[in-house]
């Protein structure tokens, strides 16, 4: 009758509107790669189809740029999977992503490759920073975020930082990461009205940065 029909339309539209989490992977073989990335590195030219798969990845992030519009336009709860074994060069991840949320976050992870790499991803960071996270002046909070299981390491560029958030970030975690060899190691710029919120900082080594290895304050409220 009508009222099954109205219930049929409601799960139609809920089907039609929910929208699965997608994973994308990455190979790229910089200075400290395992032996056998050069032969696997990933090729920013394949289709936002391919890269879902771990033996046909893309190289690095700006394959999201050419692809995806950005790490701004990814949706919440997308995953990206770094190859262990693996090393990118000059990394500098800017985002200020709108659409993640505490529970359904916008993810940076390791996978382990079939060809064999087995130690954390590196990270050698740009010379302003391997992340910068937030929109600088904005009023709106972006996140969450979860960085897992990344050397970050700021000694091939000088960087300034490791990893820097502007005002207005919340939901960030960083866990089994490495953070090494930048001016400062995290770094975070909140106001007294703009905050940088609900951040963990977990079974994570941050040393032998020039400054420090954390710089500002973060909030819980």
């Amino acid at each position: 009758g009508d009222m099954m029909n109205k219930i049929l339309a409601s799960l139609l539209l809920l089907c039609s509107t929910w929208t699965q989490a997608t994973t994308y992977y990455f190979v790229e073989c910089s200075t400290g790669a395992h032996a056998s990335c050069a032969a696997n590195v990933g090729d920013n030219a394949r289709s936002a189809a391919t890269a879902q798969t771990s033996t046909t990845p893309w190289q690095n992030l700006a394959a999201i740029d050419t692809h995806l519009g950005g790490l701004d336009s990814l949706p919440a709860g997308t995953v990206l999977r770094f190859a262990r074994g693996g090393a990118w060069a000059s990394v500098f991840s800017q985002t200020g992503n709108l659409n993640a949320t505490a529970s359904s976050r916008i993810t940076f992870e390791d996978f382990t490759p079939a060809w064999g790499g087995s130690a954390a991803p590196i990270m050698h960071c740009g010379a302003t920073a391997c992340v910068s996270l937030g929109n600088f002046g904005s009023t709106t909070y972006d996140g969450g975020y979860t960085f897992r299981n990344f050397k970050f390491d700021g000694t091939t560029n000088t960087s300034t930082w490791c990893v820097t958030a502007s005002e207005a970030t919340q939901y960030v975690t960083l866990t089994g990461v490495e953070v090494t060899g930048c001016g400062v190691g995290i770094q975070s710029n909140q106001t007294a009205t703009l905050k940088n919120r609900y951040w963990l900082i977990t079974s994570s080594n941050i040393h032998h940065n020039a400054s420090q290895g954390i710089l500002g304050g973060f909030s819980y409220s």
